[in-house]
């Protein structure tokens, strides 16, 4: 009986690790798709912009867009 136990204790220890293994894999994606988002980039010199509240903010050229020029 304690052994049925155990065993579905391990199933389940090793089912948990594997879904966690997903979720990070999923979260890398997640986060590999956002980097490579087009509007990250001043449009002006090409340089990543940096994210301040709601502004994204180029610290090349100057260039900043407001949260209301995303839509």
């Amino acid at each position: 009986m304690e052994e049925q136990e155990d065993r579905r204790q391990d199933e389940g220890g090793r089912r948990q690790a594997a879904e966690g293994r997903e979720q990070k894999a999923e979260g890398g994606r997640r986060q590999a798709a956002r980097d490579n988002e087009p509007m990250l980039y001043c449009p002006a010199c090409s340089t990543r912009l940096t994210e301040l509240k709601c502004k994204l903010v180029c610290n090349q050229c100057g260039y900043y867009m407001s949260c209301a020029d995303y839509y």
